[in-house]
């Protein structure tokens, strides 16, 4: 290149090179650089290097963690007007790693598998949230059961029916919604450890 970096020097080229290359060499584009180089971290929006980006990268081009991914508007939970703590609740019932009884048993924990609302079905997720008569009402009395009733028949899991909960509901009642997850789960912990079934409110 010509000192200036925009142009060939096609006198040292021609001297040096076979026509099959100066050809390829013609057809490489150089620009008109303006102002200093500088390190830029394609793997951010910013161009800066965060250890946040870095994961990201790893997780989904290094690592083979295809069985581990759970499909869905993840960016719709982060992005909630709620308390973190409700968000990060969210994440794990979704996850599919809330201590229900049914998972402690396959965790090797030694307790009953029954809800301890009803006491006659197995206690996972989807009855946690739904399938239980408590659950139900809690719902009903929300205003929210019908929405629920929507999309439970064609659920494949209980991620799949809050997600496709959260694309349908407005913001209002997404808010509403995981709320009530949140003090299902809370009530459902009362019930576990206090023997209490106490009233469902959304206080946080």
């Amino acid at each position: 290149m010509e000192p200036n970096g925009v142009s060939w020097n096609w006198n040292v080229i021609n001297g040096l090179f076979h026509n099959h290359d100066r050809e390829a060499i013609a057809k490489m584009v150089l620009l008109n650089r303006e102002g200093e180089d500088k390190r830029i971290w394609k793997f951010s929006q910013q161009g800066h290097y965060t250890v946040k980006s870095a994961y990201r990268y790893a997780m989904e081009t290094l690592v083979d963690n295809e069985e581990y991914r759970i499909p869905g508007e993840w960016n719709i939970i982060w992005k909630m007007k709620l308390p973190q703590r409700v968000k990060v609740f969210l994440w794990r019932a979704l996850r599919g790693v809330l201590p229900t009884r049914m998972r402690l048993q396959d965790k090797g924990v030694p307790c009953t598998d029954s809800c301890p609302h009803c006491e006659t079905n197995y206690e996972n997720d989807w009855h946690v949230f739904i399938g239980c008569e408590e659950a139900k009402k809690v719902w009903q009395a929300a205003g929210l059961w019908g929405k629920i009733e929507e999309v439970a028949g064609s659920a494949t899991s209980f991620a799949d029916c809050i997600f496709s909960l959260l694309c349908r509901l407005t913001s209002n009642m997404r808010n509403d919604m995981a709320m009530m997850l949140w003090c299902l789960w809370c009530r459902r912990n009362d019930k576990v450890w206090e023997g209490d079934l106490k009233p469902t409110v959304m206080a946080v």
